[in-house]
């Protein structure tokens, strides 16, 4: 009639009105929200809770995801083994923002080495990257050429241009301070 798409919802099944799903508005929920809110199917969702848990900076974060790690440790569903290396990162930068480096590179390490099987690029370049930042800190700049490098490696396995860019100048950083 006015020749314009308002808005596009599902079709109803037999008859019946199915309302539009609404967007969750995740800056409304609590930190231990925005851990379940890790576990969700949607990945944007799941950026957007990690993005939270660190721009907030909030202490009563950490032990809901350790809670969460926790959990997903005892479970024997597929789904737990492949994003308990998500919740450990966001843990390790939740840790890191509060001053606690020397756990946020045990949680980071834990994670890169409970990998699943399946190569999964770019969350081993995020790991090795966050490690090699970890390990230049704190002094250990043999370790984080190490990990820069296995962070670049990653990166180039998942053709990934900006995650390069990012381990190189992780490389260049480490091998500076040596």
């Amino acid at each position: 009639d006015r020749g314009r798409i308002y808005r596009i919802v599902p079709k109803a099944q037999a008859g019946t009105v199915r309302a539009a799903r609404r967007p969750a508005r995740l800056d409304r929920l609590a930190p231990s929200e925005w851990v379940a809110a890790l576990d969700s199917p949607n990945g944007w969702q799941r950026e957007m809770a990690q993005q939270l848990l660190i721009w907030r900076n909030d202490r009563g974060a950490v032990a809901p995801l350790e809670a969460q790690i926790h959990l997903m440790l005892r479970s024997q569903l597929p789904r737990a083994a492949e994003l308990l290396p998500h919740v450990r990162l966001s843990l390790g930068k939740c840790l890191k923002v509060q001053g606690s480096l020397r756990k946020a590179l045990e949680v980071w390490t834990a994670a890169l080495h409970g990998l699943p099987v399946l190569p999964q690029p770019v969350l081993t370049a995020e790991l090795s990257m966050n490690i090699a930042d970890a390990y230049r800190s704190l002094g250990e700049g043999d370790r984080a050429v190490a990990h820069a490098r296995k962070a670049l490696s990653a990166a180039r396995d998942a053709r990934n241009l900006i995650l390069e860019v990012e381990a190189l100048r992780a490389l260049a950083l480490a091998l500076r301070d040596i």
